[in-house]
């Protein structure tokens, strides 16, 4: 029976064919099917490289993946923010078919609503402010008993008060915000409503707009907008790096998404994404985010379209054209490119990539149902469903088509062995799949 070095257990496995079959494959899943290519290797350790030696060394960087749909830059973005998180970065995955990206409110809201840490994926600083008063707390009690507790709570708010102060690159508004916060969780006072005040203060974290007049209530006078984004990306990681993280990661998927909306929105968004990358490598300013990283994922078209992509905005082309542009350039793989290249010859799945992802699928689903598929589908069966799943990509099918069509026949085939002896995978139907694409407003 097929095994993998008792990594898997049966609910495991099955978790990852089910995620693969719907088409929405986890994080998981990407790692029990990953096969190395050459090309795509030497990038992803390049970027761990830059979290390794660079990132945690106090700088910042921005970079890119160029891809057309379905080539994977979801996938290889999973394999980073895996890293990432392994290696005690905070994550952040935003996507632009689900967030607007010329609406700032709403990407800085997503960076810190998807925040990620190791073993945490949701309400993540209420977690760390929560966990660093109760742990402040725990100590001064282990310490010098229950009895006083005036005096644990006074000292817990020194030590609150210190850790705060110490941040450098917090801005005086997210120091009140966060001492606001973490002062009312350690006092819960009965004359007023904390509770309330501690929810504005989340929202306000969240860049939800809060009224100017509860803010003031807690020593905040600037709202967490567009105007201020520079300072807002600075203090969320240098907040993230003080709790002792190595730094914070942030994603930005498909963001092809503006070509497909009005020239004003368009507009708007590329100068979006253009303050939040220079509130992370500075934009030739010295006031930038430190321990920040940002990968923007697009099609190629995206980065050279003149009306409305990354070429239409000069602070955004001024980045990447001359990379874009040198055909010199063109046959060589270079790790340390700003841009990552998935379109580029040398990176794409071939066949015999193509048959080992097959090959550790079928692995993964005899685990899951406990079942010998190498009884039933032997190897001259797996090729020619391979040259299919491989006609299917050259035809710009993205990956998870053939995926799909993989697991179908071992469900048919665990099923009912007599169904495997009739298919024909050249007789396939193969069902296009198209990249779906959402309007935003101006």
């Amino acid at each position: 029976m097929y095994s993998t070095n008792g990594k898997l257990s049966p609910p495991a496995a099955e978790n990852i064919i089910v995620s693969l079959r719907a088409g929405t494959p986890n994080i998981n899943s990407i790692i029990h099917i990953n096969v190395d290519i050459e090309a795509r290797k030497a990038w992803l350790d390049d970027v761990k490289r830059d979290l390794d030696k660079y990132i945690m060394n106090g700088y910042s960087k921005v970079r890119f993946i160029k891809g057309d749909y379905g080539v994977g830059k979801t996938h290889s973005m999973s394999l980073i923010m895996h890293y990432a998180r392994e290696n005690n970065y905070a994550v952040s995955y935003i996507s632009a078919d689900q967030v607007r990206l010329n609406r700032y409110d709403e990407i800085f809201s997503a960076i810190v609503r998807n925040l990620e840490i190791k073993g945490r994926k949701d309400n993540t600083l209420k977690h760390l402010f929560d966990n660093f008063v109760i742990k402040a707390r725990r100590e001064l009690e282990s310490r010098h008993g229950l009895n006083d507790q005036d005096f644990i709570v006074s000292e817990t708010k020194k030590r609150i008060s210190e850790f705060v102060e110490n941040m450098q690159k917090t801005t005086y508004d997210f120091k009140n915000a966060m001492l606001n916060y973490m002062f009312n969780f350690l006092e819960m006072p009965s004359g007023k409503d904390w509770q309330t005040d501690n929810e504005n203060v989340l929202r306000w974290f969240s860049g939800i707009k809060v009224p100017l007049k509860d803010l003031k209530e807690l020593r905040i006078y600037s709202l967490n907008d567009k105007d201020n984004s520079r300072d807002s990306i600075k203090s969320l990681a240098d907040i993230i790096v003080n709790f002792g993280f190595n730094g914070m990661v942030i994603v930005i998927d498909e963001a092809e998404q503006v070509l497909y909306q009005s020239t004003n929105a368009a507009k708007m968004a590329n100068n979006n994404v253009r303050h939040i990358l220079d509130s992370v490598d500075g934009g030739g300013e010295t006031h930038y985010a430190e321990r920040c990283y940002i990968l923007v994922a697009s099609t190629a078209e995206m980065m050279s379209n003149p009306e409305k992509g990354f070429k239409s905005y000069t602070a955004l082309w001024d980045r990447i054209g001359s990379v874009l542009n040198e055909p010199q350039f063109a046959e060589f793989i270079n790790p340390r490119s700003i841009i990552i290249d998935l379109d580029h010859h040398k990176a794409k799945v071939t066949q015999a990539d193509l048959k080992k992802i097959i090959d550790n699928i079928i692995k993964i689903h005899a685990i899951a149902y406990e079942w010998e598929p190498e009884k039933v589908i032997n190897e001259k069966i797996i090729e020619g469903i391979t040259k299919k799943a491989f006609d299917m990509l050259k035809r710009n099918s993205p990956l998870r088509s053939p995926v799909k069509m993989i697991i179908e026949i071992l469900d048919l085939t665990n099923n009912d062995n007599s169904f495997i002896k009739k298919f024909d995978p050249s007789g396939y139907v193969f069902k296009p799949e198209r990249q779906n694409y959402s309007k935003w407003d101006d």
